[in-house]
């Protein structure tokens, strides 16, 4: 999968989806909070994945390499596969380390980031 020049590493679980914007508000004194729809989403998809770095160095360099694409630039992205491309903004990035368990040569990095639809 890529998005612009950025080639997303062993990405192992997709999962698109449309949906709407809602905006929660609580209210004081009320068991429910007030809900409005604001806008379609259009389509969004969210990648996981996980990679293994040699050094702590790539690792944290590869989590920088993610968060710098969350910049508000519609990019295309291509899935890699028979859908074809779209433009698409990243949001939303997450890491997951387990950093007890790294060792030398074993840096393990468990992301995931989804790309919204752009115009």
């Amino acid at each position: 999968m890529r998005f612009g020049g950025y080639e997303l590493p062993h990405a192992q679980r997709q999962q698109t989806s449309t949906g709407w914007e809602v905006k929660t508000t609580a209210v004081p004194s009320r068991d429910k909070s007030y809900r409005k729809k604001i806008t379609n989403e259009g389509k969004s998809m969210t990648i996981e994945g996980l990679d293994d770095f040699g050094t702590q160095y790539k690792a944290w360099t590869f989590i920088d390499q993610i968060r710098s694409l969350v910049d508000g630039v519609a990019r295309t992205f291509d899935p890699e596969d028979d859908t074809p491309t779209w433009s698409a903004k990243a949001t939303d990035p997450e890491f997951h380390l387990n950093v007890e368990k790294w060792r030398p040569g074993a840096y393990r990095v468990v992301f995931s980031i989804t790309f919204i639809e752009s115009e």
